[in-house]
C-alpha cells in the first residue's frame, strides 16, 4: 500500500508540473533503433534518454511533455535471442511512459509474475499489447491487449495517470481477422475508437468488414460506424481529423482518396480538401499529405499558415499516419526522416536544412516528434461551412429512409445503381431493380445534390441513391 501510495504521489508531481515542463522541452525527439534520443537546434549530438533498444510507436502527451509507447517485455528480448527471431504478429510488450525533460521512465503496464515466453518444457503466458493513445486531457493512457496463449480475445485497457490505477473497460472485443493482433485505439472527445477488423460470413466479394466501434470511458458501446469498402476500394490508414471542430475518423483508401466518418452517427463524406498536419502555433507551418496513389509517389508539401507552399517537398514512402514530419513548437521548423537505408534526421528552418549528427553509423529511425500535431482539412476557400454531424444536402429533398429500416426502389422507375462507394465515380455492385426492397444501414450522405445510403441487398453491402435535385428513386418499405 505504501508503496502504490508513493508512485501514485510521484505521478502526480509529474502531471501537475507538466505546464512547465512544456516549457522547458523543446527539443527533436527520436527513435532511431529501438531507443530515444533528444536534440536542440546548435547541440553537437543527440542526447540518449533511453538504453533498452526495443521501444515502439512513441505517442507524445498533450502538453508535450511525455512520451507513451510499447516495448518489448525484457523475457521477449531473451525469446528471441535465444531463437534468432519469432515471427507471427506481436510479441509480448509493456506500457512505459517517459519524462523528456527528467529523462524518467514509468512503467504503466508489465508482463504477469509468472509470464513465460518460448522457455523449452514450460508453458507460455504473455500478454500482447498495442500502442497506448493519450486521453485529450493527457491524464489517463488507453490501449488494447490480450493474452497469450487462449482465445487471444482483445480488451480495452484505460490507465488513469493520477491514481496509478489500471482498469478493463471491454473485457472482449470480436474475434479479429488475420494474424492475431492487438487492435487499434484512437481516443477524441467523443470517446475511445477501437478499430475492428472481422471476417465477413459468407462473402463474395470483399472477405473482411472494417467497423470502428466507440466507447465511452466506462467501456458503453456509445455508436458502431461502418466503413464501406470492396475488393478494389479498401481502407488502407486511418486517423483523427479536426474538421468545423469536431474529431472526425479519417480513413484513406488505397485509391488515395479520403472520407470523414462521425465517430457517433456514422455520417461520412469525402473530404473536401487535403489532410495537413498542424502543431500548436496558428501562425507556423503545416505539411499537406499527398498520399501514394496507384503510378505515383506520394509526398508532403510543407506550407505556410496561409497554405502556401514554402517550396520544400519531402517524401512520403507510406501512409500519412505512420510516416509523417515533426513540426517545432514554435511552428517555424520541420524535422523528418531522409533515405529508406541509410537513414538520418534533417530539419528545415527558413530555407536553410541543418542535418542532425548521427548517433550510429547503421541507424534505423522509426519515428520523430517535436511537438504535439493534430490533423485538419485544408481547402482553398477554408472549411466546409456545414458540420457533417448536421445532415444538409443543398437543393436536395428532405431524406425519408432511416438507418435500420427497409426501402424499396419505387416501382414503375428505372433500375437503381448500388455502389461500392457513396460517389457516381465509384464502381458499380449491381443493380436493385424497380420494387426491389433492400435493408438500409447508414446514412444520409449527401454528394452534390444527391442523397446516398449504405444498404444491404441480398447480402451484397453498397450505397444508393435516395434521391437526386426534386427526384425520389427509392422510398421506405412497409
Amino acid at each position: 500500500m505504501r508503496k502504490f501510495y508513493f508512485v501514485a504521489l510521484a505521478l502526480l508531481v509529474m502531471l501537475a508540473a507538466a505546464g512547465a515542463v512544456h516549457a522547458q522541452n523543446s527539443a527533436l525527439v527520436m527513435l532511431i533503433n529501438g531507443d530515444f534520443y533528444a536534440w536542440n537546434e546548435g547541440d553537437s549530438a543527440p542526447r540518449r534518454l533511453t538504453t533498452w533498444g526495443f521501444n515502439f510507436r512513441p505517442a507524445l502527451s498533450p502538453d508535450g511533455s511525455f512520451l507513451a509507447y510499447m516495448s518489448w517485455s525484457p523475457m521477449t528480448v531473451e525469446a528471441v535471442r535465444r531463437s534468432g527471431g519469432i515471427g507471427g504478429g506481436e510479441l509480448p510488450g509493456d506500457i512505459q511512459m517517459l519524462d523528456l525533460a527528467a529523462g524518467r521512465q514509468t512503467t504503466i503496464a508489465s508482463q504477469p509474475a509468472d509470464a513465460s515466453f518460448f522457455i523449452e518444457g514450460t508453458p507460455d503466458k504473455a500478454v500482447m499489447r498495442s500502442a497506448p493513445v493519450w486521453s485529450p486531457d493527457g491524464r489517463r493512457l488507453a490501449w488494447t491487449e490480450f493474452d497469450y496463449p487462449g482465445e487471444l480475445t482483445n480488451r480495452l485497457m484505460l490507465h488513469d495517470l493520477t491514481t496509478g490505477v489500471s482498469r478493463v473497460i471491454v473485457p472482449a472485443f470480436p474475434p479479429q481477422s488475420g494474424v492475431p493482433s492487438p487492435m487499434t485505439v484512437l481516443w477524441s472527445d467523443s470517446g475511445l475508437i477501437v478499430r475492428s477488423i472481422t471476417p465477413r460470413p459468407n462473402a463474395t466479394t470483399y472477405q473482411e468488414d472494417v467497423t470502428f466501434l466507440v466507447y465511452d470511458e466506462i467501456g458503453a458501446l456509445l455508436a458502431s460506424v461502418p466503413v464501406p469498402q470492396t475488393d478494389t476500394s479498401f481502407m488502407i490508414d486511418h486517423l483523427l481529423v479536426n474538421f468545423n471542430g469536431q474529431a472526425m475518423i479519417g480513413a484513406l483508401y488505397n485509391t488515395g482518396t479520403w472520407i470523414l466518418l462521425n465517430p457517433l452517427t456514422g455520417a461520412s463524406v469525402p473530404a473536401p480538401g487535403l489532410l495537413e498536419l498542424r502543431g500548436a502555433a496558428a501562425s507556423g507551418i503545416g505539411a499537406l499529405a499527398f498520399p501514394p496513389e496507384s503510378g505515383s509517389d506520394g509526398h508532403w508539401d510543407i506550407v505556410d499558415a496561409q497554405g502556401t507552399s514554402l517550396g520544400l517537398r519531402l517524401p512520403l514512402y507510406t501512409s500519412p499516419g505512420t510516416d509523417q514530419p515533426a513540426l517545432s513548437p514554435d511552428g517555424q521548423a520541420v524535422a523528418y526522416i531522409t533515405g529508406m537505408t541509410s537513414q538520418g534526421v534533417e530539419v528545415w528552418r527558413a530555407g536553410q536544412t541543418i542535418t542532425v549528427p548521427p548517433v550510429e553509423e547503421d541507424q534505423l529511425i522509426s519515428a520523430v516528434v517535436w511537438s504535439p500535431v493534430a490533423w485538419r482539412i485544408f481547402t482553398e476557400g477554408g472549411a466546409s461551412d456545414a458540420p457533417i454531424s448536421a445532415f444538409n444536402c443543398p437543393n436536395a429533398l428532405p431524406p425519408r429512409l432511416v438507418t435500420g429500416g427497409q426501402g424499396r426502389v419505387i416501382a414503375g422507375g428505372a433500375p437503381n445503381n448500388l455502389r461500392a462507394e457513396p460517389f457516381t465515380t465509384a464502381a458499380v455492385l449491381g443493380e436493385i431493380p424497380a420494387g426491389g426492397t433492400f435493408a438500409v444501414l447508414r446514412g444520409p450522405d449527401c454528394g452534390g445534390d444527391i442523397i446516398w445510403w449504405q444498404v444491404n441487398v441480398n447480402g451484397v453491402t453498397g450505397w444508393t441513391a435516395e434521391s437526386q435535385g426534386t427526384a425520389y428513386y427509392v422510398e421506405p418499405a412497409p
